[in-house]
């Protein structure tokens, strides 16, 4: 029944909303004239408005759960759609060749609307394959860009602590980007201080956030950053796995196949046995694990949570982050050299662009066709490693780049899932 009401046509719809509408007048004894439909319309656009305002923190929830409030916005959006439905066969208005006339001139021209009205009803599931596919295009697009400011990111934090207690690089670069995401949001109006920031969603991502950024700063202080940046490759598979357990995501054979082949190639380019694997490189993994978990939880966190929220509460971690591991290291922060002040003030502002395109590709495509760019980060880590490290690059490392590139773009075309 689920599947049907999922694949329900515009006109099964319509069907739906007449005998609907019928036993509602028939219940309540109304005469639907345009008194009724007018009015129904605007107190639904009102109840819309409000479950929005409360989902968004805006107005006052009672203390209700953000899956709650998300549901009633959803159930008002029905019923909007519901009277819609009713007012367009009230008077006589074929809705969708409507939209197809007069939002199709937009796109394309429309010879005959009735012809595309019959086969948008016929075959409606391919125009929303079409909008999802769209949108891990672009979601994908953000996270190589995101890659690319990490790498940027990964580099100038390694460089300045060859001068900086490790603590202290943390604390720095936290406080950084919480004062630039704090003036982001007072730019754009987005709300820091909500009772979806201390949601379950919210809480768990800052633990993993603490985990990742401690333990990943580690590494790329402590080994080579070729080898930390290929460590964290595995990223992917774990992301993946959490989405099709948590989210229920639909992940097939050739997409794993794709992914495993993708950890070939990081293979490939650590070479096992290479002076590349120390005991250091858990801190890697562990770093990893923290940044997948973190991913994850990104993608539960409340919609209503802007991308300036999420980075400055993910900041405000990195902080604390620093502060648990000056407790361990036991170093006193040191006056910042000229060098060192350059440095942080560069990571803080690829890091603070790198983590709002991670942010905007989680949420705006699926996690399964987005997650597996992250592999983009190996090639801009290896050309940082190759020029400002003086790091060795190989031809079994350009060998598993290539592999890992390859696996991330067929499982973007594998758009279907399988």
């Amino acid at each position: 029944m689920q599947d049907a009401r999922t694949h329900a046509t515009l006109s099964d719809l319509s069907e739906l909303a007449g005998r609907v509408g019928q036993v509602y007048a028939a219940r309540f004894d109304i005469e639907r004239d345009a008194a009724f439909y007018l009015g129904k319309l605007s107190e639904e656009l009102g109840e819309v408005s409000a479950a929005y305002l409360k989902l968004a923190g805006q107005a006052r929830a009672e203390g209700r759960p953000p899956d709650e409030l998300r549901a009633d916005l959803q159930d008002e959006l029905a019923d909007l759609f519901g009277f819609l439905l009713l007012f367009s066969e009230w008077q006589g208005v074929d809705l969708g060749a409507a939209l197809i006339r007069k939002w199709g001139a937009y796109l394309e021209p429309v010879d005959d609307a009735g012809d595309a009205m019959q086969r948008a009803d016929c075959h409606p599931m391919p125009a929303v394959r079409s909008q999802t596919d769209i949108a891990n295009r672009v979601g994908a697009i953000w996270m190589v860009a995101a890659m690319a400011g990490f790498a940027v990111e990964d580099a100038l934090l390694k460089a300045a602590s060859v001068a900086l207690p490790k603590a202290q690089v943390l604390v720095m670069f936290g406080l950084g980007g919480v004062v630039v995401f704090t003036v982001w949001a007072m730019a754009s109006g987005a709300r820091l201080f909500t009772p979806a920031v201390v949601s379950r969603a919210m809480r768990i991502r800052a633990v993993f956030e603490v985990v990742g950024r401690l333990f990943y700063l580690l590494a790329i202080a402590l080994t080579p950053l070729s080898a930390a940046t290929a460590i964290l490759q595995a990223t992917p598979v774990v992301v993946v796995a959490g989405a099709a357990l948590v989210f229920g995501e639909k992940v097939g054979w050739r997409r794993w196949s794709a992914i495993c082949m993708g950890l070939i190639g990081v293979m490939l380019v650590l070479q096992p046995g290479s002076d590349a694997f120390s005991a250091l490189s858990i801190l890697a993994v562990l770093g990893m694990l923290g940044f997948a978990g973190r991913d994850l939880a990104s993608r539960a966190a409340p919609a209503s949570l802007s991308t300036a929220a999420l980075g400055f509460y993910g900041f405000w971690a990195i902080v604390l982050a620093g502060a648990i591991y000056a407790l361990w290291e036991g170093q006193a922060f040191l006056w910042p050299t000229p060098k060192a002040w350059a440095c942080m003030a560069g990571a803080v502002g690829f890091g603070v662009f790198a983590y709002g395109g991670l942010m905007r590709a989680m949420r705006t495509g699926e996690v399964s066709a987005v997650t597996p760019f992250r592999y983009s980060r190996l090639i801009f880590g290896l050309a940082i490693g190759l020029t400002m490290f003086n790091e060795r690059i190989d031809l079994p490392m350009l060998l598993g780049c290539g592999l890992i590139v390859l696996s991330g773009l067929y499982i973007l075309m594998r758009g279907d899932g399988r």
